[in-house]
């Protein structure tokens, strides 16, 4: 892990481009995309064994119970997502020591969702109208939200996407907070048609509105549903966590409540839990 500079020490505090760049191998995205993906040349297969690893261990833990709730990434650039990370979750890797599909008694997976809609924006998905060059926030909403929706629908037309919802447990929101964004406004996901980040707020609402959405949909057909656990507070504007004291039963971090005595009180009173 040193020699790799993946360790997650004190460099990383409040310091999102410390965290984000020790995602890489050596800081080379390319190390990354080769060896920690799930779509490569190697159809992710050196990440799905190394996770097995990791999961094994936990469940050859010994005199305690050991469990994980690890995470993988949705983007919102294709609505193809869903149905690659299903496939990678539950082919049968052919291992000798590690056989079958990347599931766990020991593990849940949490969908983490980045924000990355500038990125959405210049190179990410189709277009949602006849204008070929004109993306709207709608699209990668609907690139998200869609396909797992027609699963819960219709599970015999999607089997890979609704067995995978099972293994899952919520939807965690991530990126820089601390990067630059317009002010919160009223302006619907169909018109956000310019380059510029969306309000850290608003980009929750509607991440948070839809969930909700196919949490009651899925509880009408007796399906497991789905908690919302955003990064929240680690760095940025404070009233981030107000928008999360609303929309979240919990959150991750929250370290900037100590700026901001008011919330924090009202964090304690309901109750509204904290992973740092």
């Amino acid at each position: 892990i040193d020699a790799f500079s993946e360790l997650a020490d004190h460099t990383v505090y409040q310091r999102f481009d410390n965290f984000n760049s020790k995602y890489s191998p050596f800081r080379m995205s390319k190390m990354r995309q080769i060896f920690l993906k799930t779509e490569n040349c190697l159809r992710g297969r050196y990440f799905a064994e190394l996770t097995k690893i990791v999961l094994a261990r936990h469940e050859a833990s010994k005199g305690h119970n050991s469990a994980a709730e690890m995470r993988l990434s949705i983007y919102g650039m294709e609505r193809t997502e869903w149905l690659q990370l299903a496939k990678w979750i539950l082919r049968d890797w052919r291992n000798d020591d590690y056989p079958g599909p990347v599931l766990s008694s020991h593990n849940r997976w949490m969908v983490q969702v980045p924000r990355l809609w500038r990125i959405y924006y210049k190179k990410g998905g189709r277009a949602q109208s006849a204008e070929e060059e004109k993306r709207s926030f709608q699209g990668m909403l609907e690139n998200l939200f869609c396909p797992i929706i027609e699963a819960t629908l219709r599970p015999e037309e999607n089997p890979e996407i609704a067995e995978l919802l099972t293994h899952i447990v919520g939807f965690d929101s991530v990126d820089d907070e601390g990067a630059a964004e317009e002010p919160f406004d009223c302006t619907r996901p169909l018109e956000w048609t310019q380059e510029k980040n969306p309000a850290y707020c608003w980009q929750l609402y509607y991440l948070w509105a839809n969930i909700e959405v196919l949490n009651v949909l899925r509880k009408s057909r007796g399906l497991n549903t789905f908690a919302f656990r955003p990064h929240a507070g680690e760095t940025g504007d404070t009233m981030h966590l107000a928008a999360t004291y609303m929309l979240c039963p919990c959150i991750a971090h929250g370290i900037n409540l100590d700026r901001q005595v008011s919330l924090q009180y009202l964090y304690y009173l309901d109750q509204v839990g904290l992973s740092i």
